[in-house]
């Protein structure tokens, strides 16, 4: 997954593996706007609305994925044992299309969900991927997969990545139908921990800053560090939704100062969406606590 700012960003650059990386011209011109910072609006509003992602937000997160500060928590997805001669572009547009996921291996489209969040103008702040299943390492059931949550370099610091992460947890827990017409119970992702990660020099900041983030959520690692095919080196990590519940009122009100409206809004949604649950899931409601 790769690393956001706050994870495989799960650095707010490869969540899970994501990052954050270098602003549009748009985005450049409207970062004095004020609040230009804050989510208006995160898509999709429905676990099976299509994919918000148009070509250009992809672009717009080629240019981020090369940001010094987002480059080495980040899959780059330049090339993969199954298709070698795809180009980066190419492998870009085929991840953001759902065709396969951020090692280039293929996946069915119906199989993941594409998350954007937006500023009040319409510019993209942020995207993450979340797999529900298909995927090779994803084999227990109702486990969901975060992947590649990457945030505007222009905007990092602002809770962006936070907001975004409580919308999207709160999706696979509470309101996904993909196993069977429950949600998931678990979420995995991975972040980057090696030299490239760790950062160095102006602009980078080290893959603690992915670990903090992970953990404000309730994630704990899932095992040791492994090495990738590619030289790369990944540190698994897992949550249960007893986990996120116990995390979520702490890290909702860490919005509060530069997302307030998605602060309110996390605070709203909550109980509607635990009362559907427990009257959904048995298991949920027989363990359910107020």
């Amino acid at each position: 997954m790769g690393s956001t700012k706050e994870i495989h960003s799960i650095s707010e650059s490869k969540l899970i593996s994501g990052g954050s990386a270098g602003p549009t011209k748009d985005l450049s011109r409207n970062s004095e706007l004020p609040g230009s910072y804050r989510i208006s609006d995160i898509l999709p509003h429905g676990p099976d609305d299509p994919n918000p992602l148009i070509r250009p937000n992809i672009e717009t997160t080629m240019v981020w994925a090369d940001h010094p500060s987002v480059a080495g928590h980040i899959y780059h997805l330049e090339s993969t044992p199954r298709r070698p001669d795809l180009s980066r572009g190419d492998n870009f547009l085929l991840y953001y299309n759902g065709a396969i996921n951020d090692q280039g291996r293929e996946t069915d489209p119906g199989d993941s969900t594409f998350f954007k969040a937006v500023n009040k103008q319409g510019e993209m702040l942020s995207n993450c991927r979340v797999l529900w299943k298909g995927v090779e390492f994803v084999k227990r059931p109702r486990t969901a997969y975060w992947e590649r949550l990457i945030v505007s370099p222009e905007f990092q610091g602002r809770q962006i990545g936070t907001a975004m992460g409580i919308y999207v947890l709160d999706l696979i827990f509470y309101r996904s139908e993909a196993y069977n017409g429950f949600p998931a119970t678990e979420v995995r992702g991975s972040t980057y921990v090696d030299k490239l990660a760790s950062g160095v020099g102006e602009g980078h900041v080290g893959f603690d800053r992915n670990e903090l983030f992970l953990r404000s959520f309730g994630f704990e690692k899932d095992g040791n560090t492994m090495d990738m095919e590619d030289g790369r080196t990944i540190q698994p990590w897992k949550l249960t939704l007893s986990k996120y519940e116990a995390a979520r009122p702490t890290v909702v009100k860490s919005l509060e100062e530069d997302q307030p409206e998605r602060k309110e809004h996390s605070e709203s949604t909550w109980p509607g969406f635990r009362e559907n649950l427990r009257a959904k899931d048995p298991t949920y409601a027989k363990n359910f606590t107020t």
